[in-house]
């Protein structure tokens, strides 16, 4: 597999670079597996008991994938490598090794935690969180609760966590919450926070940044994990130092979509791309001049309230799903791939992670609820129902991009 992904297209305008990508038929992606959910018309008798896959998170040496369907289950898949008859690698899903969580709520958000297990490789450990319940750190191997921490409101109702991501070391857990985030001790295994950083009210003196309502996205910067983005369902992000009295560092505000929905640090650790709801872009900023945005990724294709969540390949290069049902590939704004990979049906693909260790490999996930229509709404034939409405993939670039 190639290290080289992003070609130089110095004689292509945009226009030339669109028709370049609509000609290209047969793009350098390779699908090794793919689990799909299949609808059959004649076995609905209501929408109830449909499903699909909503969002998916690579283990941190990534040996499997824990992905997060519609029936608010966590399914844990290991990845199997296989020898072909051409003594080539393939990866497959590994079924006799699945196993799932069920929790009792609705799932706001889940994480890894970044630690081995002893006798394994990967790691043992997932936390999610739920409405109406703690936090709580579940081992896949026990397949029983290890840890719980916990957020109270002044009403002693338990505060559920939309983002949350563990410290590299694995010694902290930081939770978002509204008007406040949380640090937690994974190690101490105290159950309340060991610290409680507001964000916005009263605590907080009128000259300093302050970032209101309830916080969607947490992203950790690679090159400082003390350094954190922080973003909210009001389209604001703050950058914070997560162990100072003063943590609020600098504040801006998107010019696009309606509430901040994933986020991710460029590898220098000096750039922020930043998607949110209802919006056709991905805003780049860099936290060291933020009194206007670099650039915009346009053709994003995010105008909905679901959540897209996309990665970031190398230096400037950034990898996407969108409601058209592609996977798009940018080299700083500029679109150098494009790849349909939903049968041309443009279902929603909520979720493309790389490999933690492999930049050429991939898994995706796309799906949508599917409700009842009438003939006059076109979406009544055998043909249409009885295709996959929801798909987990592994996909790889064998010889980058051409």
């Amino acid at each position: 597999m190639s290290g080289t992904y992003f070609p130089l297209h110095t004689t292509l305008d945009q226009d030339g670079l669109k028709n370049s990508l609509a000609q290209n038929l047969q793009p350098p992606w390779k699908r090794y597996d793919c689990v799909d959910i299949q609808y059959e018309r004649q076995n609905l008798q209501s929408t109830k008991g449909l499903n699909f896959f909503q969002a998916l998170k690579w283990s941190p040496s990534g040996g499997s994938i824990v992905v997060l369907t519609e029936n608010q289950k966590l399914t844990h898949w290991p990845i199997s490598t296989t020898k072909t008859d051409t003594n080539e690698p393939s990866l497959t899903f590994d079924n006799s090794g699945k196993n799932a969580i069920t929790p009792s709520e609705c799932i706001y958000s889940f994480t890894w935690h970044p630690s081995r297990n002893n006798q394994k490789l990967d790691s043992d450990l997932i936390a999610f969180s739920t409405r109406d319940y703690p936090i709580q750190i579940y081992s896949l191997s026990k397949q029983q609760r290890v840890s719980s921490f916990y957020v109270v409101d002044h009403c002693e109702r338990f505060i559920g966590s939309h983002c949350m991501d563990f410290s590299p070391d694995g010694e902290y857990l930081i939770a978002g919450g509204t008007n406040n985030f949380y640090l937690f001790n994974v190690h101490l295994g105290q159950k309340s926070p060991v610290s409680t950083t507001p964000t916005s009210g009263h605590e907080i003196p009128m000259w300093e940044p302050t970032l209101d309502g309830v916080q969607s996205s947490i992203c950790l910067n690679p090159q400082d994990p003390r350094t954190m983005a922080l973003g909210t369902f009001n389209n604001t992000v703050g950058i914070y130092d997560i162990h100072r009295s003063r943590p609020c560092q600098l504040k801006f505000s998107l010019a696009n979509g309606t509430g901040v929905t994933h986020m991710r640090w460029s590898s220098d650790g000096y750039g922020l791309y930043v998607g949110s709801r209802r919006s056709t872009q991905i805003e780049v900023w860099d936290i060291r001049y933020a009194q206007d945005m670099l650039y915009e990724i346009k053709g994003h294709n995010g105008d909905t309230n679901q959540r897209i969540v996309f990665d970031t390949l190398g230096h400037e290069g950034l990898v996407s799903g969108g409601t058209d049902g592609c996977v798009s590939i940018w080299k700083g704004s500029q679109l150098v791939e494009k790849e349909n990979v939903t049968n041309q049906r443009n279902i929603t693909v909520a979720a493309v992670e790389k490999h933690p260790f492999d930049s050429s490999l991939f898994a995706l996930c796309y799906g949508r609820r599917c409700d009842i229509m009438d003939d006059e709404d076109g979406f009544s034939s055998i043909e249409y129902w009885e295709t996959p409405f929801s798909s987990l993939q592994l996909l790889g670039m064998e010889n980058g991009l051409a």
